[in-house]
């Protein structure tokens, strides 16, 4: 007779742990792709975007910027994807919006692009 193995399950891991795990482990581009599909919330795609370093000081400037500077840092790209979605995150009514959506992921829709 042999032993059989058995599956343990993680300890202290919950499904809600493991998706957000799954996240955060996508690119930024597939996480997008995810939202938009309905995969995942936008809380736990916000829970999944820890921001830490250099990146808060990028954030406080984006922060400052006017409604017609983030469009100018839109077009000129100064911004990664990831620092638009943690601003977007800390700060929705602040974010630029194209109609009902955010423009920093407007901007990247084959319709915007056409």
């Amino acid at each position: 007779m042999s032993p059989r193995a058995t599956q343990l399950p993680n300890v202290g891991a919950t499904p809600a742990a493991a998706r957000l795990r799954a996240l955060a482990r996508m690119t930024p581009d597939a996480q997008v792709a995810a939202l938009r599909r309905g995969d995942y919330s936008y809380d736990e795609w916000s829970q999944a975007w820890p921001v830490a370093g250099q990146a808060v000081e990028r954030l406080e400037v984006l922060a400052q910027l006017d409604h017609d500077e983030q469009l100018d840092a839109l077009r000129d790209q100064r911004f990664s994807l990831s620092e638009w979605c943690a601003f977007a995150r800390h700060d929705p009514h602040r974010c630029v919006r194209i109609g009902d959506e955010w423009a920093f992921i407007a901007v990247t829709t084959p319709e915007w692009c056409d």
